[in-house]
């Protein structure tokens, strides 16, 4: 097989990494999948992780069903230096990280790359719903949303870099979720292939709360929750139980709903307010990167994404120095948060992003 013909997939056991595999197999590619053993071996009660070893049977299945060939690669100790520390630490400081947009850059692509320049294969990919153009004019590999809006993953994607986008392949980023299954359904994957994975896959039933009680095992001690003349009106459990915008766990009696506005980590301390107090038009961003452009303009306009599942709004966006920029919204958004992903959007196309640091007070 041509080396420009082999391709190394990311395979998680699922039905869009597994269907990604058969599609590229139909186009003529040799497929070498590759799964990367990221959780312990067996179940550690004191953590709640999740087990790998059902998953690693579905791999097993997918390639013997799909006739490719298949590579487990461990990569746990790796994978909790980068990720789970990562995670609790920022967790610690108050913050509400998204470990997968640092694990595809620091695991899935990285290692991916590394394995297909060691097998001499010119081409990665994934069962991301997103697409990859290139552009002549700029010379740039160009990220883009996918056809099916509600699966994008593009928001995700924001920090691969140019060497990355140049040999990554997403086979479906020109598919719906129905089409998929469709497809899935015609390679006769169901029903070995797992079901929808988690919204994290190292916690346990999605409870970040519980994972990190039992991770931390310190460090989470009770404080004063605030109201935002600065009366202390409650007690709270520990500053990881707690997110901005939650409303839910705060033990606090009144008329009008109440929710996290701010997770003060100095004083370890909550802020609650109303509603309307979580509306904010201005923040800082840290680490911007440029993804599908070679740099940033000092003052841009571009829809901004604050979380994957918000629908990304008109701003204004003035870079300043050290990779920091300051991100102005046309309208106040709900509950800007510390930590997670801003992505600047023009249309489909992925302009870059960085990571949410201060917001400013409601204007």
């Amino acid at each position: 097989m041509k080396r420009d013909k082999c391709v190394i997939v990311g395979l998680s056991g699922g039905i869009d990494s597994a269907v990604a595999s058969f599609i590229l197999k139909k186009k003529g590619y040799e497929v070498i999948g590759v799964f990367f053993k990221i959780l312990p071996d067996e179940k550690e009660d004191s953590l709640r992780f999740k087990v790998d070893e059902s998953t690693i049977e579905s791999i097993r299945q997918i390639a013997e069903t799909l006739e490719i060939k298949y590579k487990i690669v461990d990569l746990k100790e790796y994978f909790k230096r980068q990720i789970i520390d990562y995670f609790c630490r920022q967790y610690k400081e108050g913050k509400t990280p998204n470990p997968c947009i640092r694990c595809n850059r620091l695991i899935k692509f990285n290692f991916l790359l590394q394995i297909a320049s060691n097998l001499k294969a010119h081409f990665i990919a994934t069962g991301h719903y997103a697409k990859v153009d290139y552009d002549k004019n700029k010379k740039r590999f160009i990220l883009k949303k996918a056809k099916d809006k509600g699966k994008d993953q593009s928001y995700f994607l924001y920090n691969l870099r140019q060497e990355y986008l140049k040999r990554v392949i997403f086979p479906l980023g020109d598919l719906t979720k129905e089409e998929v299954k469709s497809i899935a359904k015609e390679a006769g994957l169901f029903p070995i292939v797992r079901k929808e994975s988690q919204e994290i896959c190292f916690v346990l039933n999605n409870d970040y709360a519980d994972f990190l009680r039992r991770y931390l095992k310190e460090g989470l001690k009770p404080g004063p929750i605030f109201n935002l003349k600065g009366e202390v009106v409650g007690q709270h459990k520990g500053l990881i139980y707690y997110t901005i915008g939650q409303r839910k766990g705060l033990g606090i009696s009144s008329k009008r709903p109440l929710y996290v506005i701010k997770i003060d980590k100095d004083n370890n301390a909550i802020i609650i307010g109303q509603e309307k107090h979580l509306y904010s038009k201005e923040f800082t961003v840290e680490d911007i990167f440029p993804t599908s452009i070679k740099n940033f303009s000092k003052r841009f306009k571009a829809k901004v994404r604050i979380r994957y599942r918000h629908k990304e709004a008109d701003a204004l966006i003035r870079v300043k120095e050290n990779r920091i920029a300051q991100v102005i919204f046309d309208e106040p958004q709900r509950a800007i948060t510390p930590a997670q992903a801003a992505v600047f959007y023009k249309e489909d196309v992925v302009l870059g992003g960085g990571i949410i640091k201060n917001i400013s007070p409601k204007s």
